[in-house]
């Protein structure tokens, strides 16, 4: 029998301030080490002030896997927030259209509330339970509405984990729960545990020029546009300054050019030092977090004489940026995209002090010059009536090639991989997906087509909703699940790419001839190398993509219109968590493509170590997906222990819905995590149930001073437990521990009856004699004849207690149960015979008796009933010469 649990004293959380890790290390910790990310290092990683020291030494390799392979701490409980938000003001050089805008959504727009569940209460107290009368809180009449922001905890002890301010909260969207008297609830399942981080746009919004109202009402107030986090939190305004903020939502410093428009795109390296800013005039900046005073290099913007001549390659004047990113290790390395389709990569070094900047064309076609100038609706020239003062004008280039939805080059992992030397970068239009590799000379190695002919692709890019998403996982080192003796493997670079609802997984993995491996230099790719990418699974969500990010190696999160989808590649690529959640809350850009506007919101999410990172217009949305003992022990907290042990059940015998995050692949080692983790919920559950405490303090009363029937607390109790003893394949627990509680508190009644459904539907045959023994006695008393033989039958006959069976058999005319005694537990073949017998002889006394005094109603019906009984000495002794068993099974 397993030592006592210290989740005893977990099932009462009225008064219990300790923070949330605190409590999941003491009820669960047997297995925290196995919930730790594979690519996380046994170090937690806690922001302690200092990393805006941006000075490094050493090798950028062994610099960036020793920040790759820091662990990301939990995130501090603050108070929750309302989803609001209008997105960014248009270009002001373009006319006013009417566009759909995000609308203000209140907390309980966010999903419908889940149905009222009445709380019937019984009238009276079961009458084995009236010393068990306690008293308990009344459930609330209807669950709290569902939201973004949930209802603030109180405020306890911080974590040991926390590395954010404490002006963050906890809240879980979609959460609604109900519990019955009973202590058994019906819960809505929330996949994600969320945390708002109000105190970083509250600080952009303070740097606004105008006072907060009058900048609202005038338009040029200062609004988040984009995000970046990667060990930094970066958000890049309206106003075109870059906020840079740590996890603690302290301000580290601003990248700002004085005149700059806004910041449409952003990218951050992954060791923190450098920041690329795109903004929406088509300029381009690089800022060392170190020194921000001005940028270390920029990309000006070029007139269109200067690209049409050849002279030059970059953006054109106006063309807003709408993808960045660092290439390989280099700072000074980068790609960008803009609105008209054209992808460029620049290599801004410099040799003697001196500039020399290398731009070249990844992809698109240079716009046309614009049409001539022609009036809008409202023209007096078109003769039309139009209440516009004065006729508008588009003075706009004519893209010619397919606007570039997504864009992101391969960043490095923790560990090197052949990849890592190409500098490769996808790109995806609403026609086909490109990848290009910059070294060793610049080339394009792979390509396709949405559609396979050119015509349909065309009309595809027309008619087609605009939504693809791009997200690559490079190469990191983690647990081999998959292998009994466990160990370590590297993972391959990895692409998921999406159009519209469909996701599919592209991998890449260098080919080198054998007799070319020793030639080949290290971190340099050999010219006569080929990469091959191929297809690793594909998958249709139940919507339109439009964000895609990786949470793990092996999980792909995806942001759709109205919900966040989690899916797993492995085994087929199946879908493990969904949860509402409505996508016009986040921030957008909004880009315009053949006189549309289409709203990206793919750099408002980012992936960090397993968090999710959410810019909305007022707050920044923190989630992380709940693992197997984050989903037990949410049950416990709210008090409901019977779901929880069901919950711990599936998840041993490998049912549980949802993910399986922390637990082994392996089912041996899954079944030695998960059964150590049972074993102790269910004594802590059955300890607090029937602790003293419980039973008899005053608190437990209801809103009306009431006592509240727990009789169908014990009564599910007994079921839960048997199941879970099953699924442990060791019923002890149950016939020892469990049965003594319940016979200690009087109300053994409850349990023997909650235990009849297993005997008799065969789930098992064998319990102690001394269970046994009241069972058969409490139907008897019942007078429940019927049940107490079936019992007999079912109850394999060395449980049996044979001289109470004979007894009541002989007592209460249960003849066929008499004869299964006698030859199952006494292997006694004649003394059913010498039993019939003389139940023919008493038969032939009732006849006798009735020949002389005449036939009354009793002695005919009992003369009639031992007659039935008498004639089945017949087919017993033709079932025994036979070979067969009687009665038949």
């Amino acid at each position: 029998m397993s030592a006592p649990s210290p989740l005893a004293d977990e099932f009462d959380t009225e008064g219990d301030v300790r923070d949330y890790m605190t409590r999941l290390e003491e009820v669960l910790g047997a297995s925290d080490e196995e919930q730790k990310s594979d690519s996380d290092s046994d170090e937690d990683f806690v922001y302690d002030g200092k990393d805006a020291d941006m000075e490094l030494s050493g090798d950028y390799r062994e610099q960036l896997s020793e920040v790759l392979e820091q662990g990301l701490d939990e995130l501090d409980e603050i108070e929750d927030q309302e989803h609001v938000g209008l997105l960014l003001s248009q270009d002001e050089a373009k006319p006013p259209e009417k566009e759909e805008t995000n609308k203000t959504v209140a907390p309980d727009q966010v999903a419908s509330a889940a149905p009222t569940r009445s709380i019937a209460r019984p009238s009276f107290l079961h009458p084995n339970v009236s010393r068990l009368r306690s008293f308990a809180p009344r459930a609330p009449s209807t669950p709290s509405p569902p939201s973004v922001a949930g209802t603030p905890r109180e405020e306890g002890t911080p974590s040991h984990l926390s590395a954010v301010s404490r002006t963050s909260s906890t809240s879980n969207i979609h959460e609604s729960h109900d519990v019955d008297s009973g202590g058994k609830g019906v819960h809505e399942r929330t996949p994600f545990r969320w945390s708002t981080m109000k105190g970083i746009l509250e600080q952009v919004r303070a740097f606004s020029s105008a006072p907060q109202k009058a900048a609202t009402v005038l338009g040029n107030a200062e609004s988040p546009t984009v995000m970046a986090a990667n060990g930094l939190i970066c958000i890049g305004t309206s106003q075109g300054r870059v906020h840079v903020f740590d996890f603690k939502q302290n301000l580290r410093t601003i990248c700002a050019v004085k005149g700059a428009s806004a910041v449409t795109a952003i990218a951050l390296t992954q060791d923190r030092t450098f920041v690329g800013v795109g903004h929406q005039d088509g300029q381009i900046h690089l800022f060392n977090l170190s020194d921000t005073s001005k940028p270390v290099r920029s990309v000006p913007t070029l007139p269109r004489a200067a690209v049409v001549s050849g002279r030059r390659e970059g953006h054109l004047h106006g063309s807003r940026i709408t993808h960045i990113g660092f290439v390989g290790a280099r700072h000074t390395a980068i790609v960008s995209a803009d609105e008209y389709g054209m992808a460029f990569y620049h290599s801004l070094g410099k040799v003697l002090f001196v500039e020399a900047t290398d731009v070249l064309r990844l992809l698109g076609k240079y716009p046309e010059e614009p049409q001539a100038r022609t009036p809008t609706m409202g023209d007096p020239e078109r003769g039309s009536v139009s209440t516009v003062k004065s006729p508008r004008y588009r003075s706009r280039w004519l893209r010619q090639s397919p606007h570039i939805l997504s864009m992101t080059p391969l960043p490095l992992g923790s560990v090197p991989n052949p990849t890592d030397a190409y500098n490769i970068t996808a790109i995806i239009t609403p026609i086909k997906l490109v990848i290009v590799a910059l070294k060793p000379t610049p080339k394009t190695w792979f390509r396709k087509r949405r559609a396979e002919d050119r015509y349909t692709a065309l009309v595809n890019e027309i008619h087609l909703d605009h939504s693809a998403c791009l997200a690559w996982y490079p190469s990191i080192s983690v647990k081999n699940e998959d292998s009994p003796e466990g160990g370590m493997r590297n993972t391959v670079p990895t692409l998921l790419y999406t159009w519209g609802p469909s996701a599919t997984l592209l991998t890449v993995r260098e080919e080198l001839a054998p007799h070319l491996v020793k030639s080949q230099k290290r971190g340099i790719p050999h010219e006569d190398a080929k990469l091959i990418f191929e297809e690793a699974g594909s998958w249709t969500a139940s919507d339109d993509i439009r964000a895609v990010q990786w949470l793990t190696p092996y999980q792909a999160l995806l942001i759709l219109d109205s919900s966040i989808e989690v899916w797993d590649i492995r085994d087929g690529c199946k879908l493990i968590e969904r949860a509402s959640f409505p996508i016009i809350t986040l921030t957008s850009v909004t880009l315009r493509f053949n006189e549309r506007k289409i709203r990206s919101y793919e750099q408002s999410a980012c992936a960090y170590k397993g968090k999710l990172f959410l810019l909305s217009v007022k707050d920044i949305l923190v989630g992380s997906l709940l693992s197997w003992t984050d989903h037990i022990l949410g049950l416990v907290e709210r008090g409901d222990s019977l779901s929880a042990i069901e919950l711990a059940t599936a998840y041993h015998l490998g049912t549980a819905p949802g993910n399986q995050n922390g637990l082994p692949r392996i089912v041996e080692a899954r079944r030695q995590v998960t059964g150590n983790q049972l074993r102790e919920l269910m004594q802590a559950s059955v300890r607090h149930a029937f602790s003293p405490e419980r039973l008899t303090d005053s608190t437990h009363r209801t809103a009306d001073n009431r006592g509240v029937d727990r009789t169908s607390l014990f009564e599910d109790l007994v079921p839960t437990c048997i199941y879970a003893s099953i699924a442990l394949e060791n019923l002890d627990f149950v016939y020892e521990d469990l049965f003594d509680y319940y016979q200690e508190a009087g109300i053994e009644r409850i349990f023997l009856t909650a235990l009849t459904p297993f005997l008799l539907d065969g789930t098992f045959s064998i319990i102690p004699p001394w269970i046994t023994q009241q069972l058969i006695a409490m139907y008897e008393e019942n007078e429940d004849l019927s049940t107490a033989e079936a019992l007999i039958w079912h109850i394999d006959p060395l449980s049996l207690d044979v001289n109470q069976a004979i007894q009541l058999c002989r007592d209460r005319g249960l003849w066929d149960a008499l004869i299964y005694v006698y030859i199952r537990a006494l292997k006694d073949y004649v003394g059913p015979v010498v039993e019939l017998i003389s139940l023919i002889r008493r038969v032939q006394r009732l006849r006798q008796a009735a020949s002389s005094t005449g036939i009354t109603p009793d002695l005919e019906s009992a003369m009639e009933k031992d007659t039935i009984n008498a004639y089945k000495v017949f087919p017993y002794i033709a079932a025994t010469l036979s070979g067969l068993i009687y009665p038949s099974q």
